[in-house]
């Protein structure tokens, strides 16, 4: 698929790596688009929200 050899991809979260190897591509046509980028990462966001139970909403608690 990709040839990303040079670069050490263990160092980030697992459900990042796919989408740093195809960013970082040898071949421009493999390589992410900006749009699929986001997708992908509002796509992890938001299973890592469900996981820990988030709502996505701030704590709006005031101290005055």
């Amino acid at each position: 698929m990709n040839d990303v050899t040079d670069v050490e991809l263990s160092l980030l979260p697992e459900p990042l790596r796919p989408m740093f190897a195809r960013c970082l591509a040898a071949d421009p046509a493999e390589r992410a688009t900006p749009e699929e980028v986001v997708e992908r990462v509002t796509r992890i966001e938001l299973a890592l929200r469900g996981r820990r139970g988030l709502s996505g909403q701030r704590s709006r608690s005031r101290t005055t």
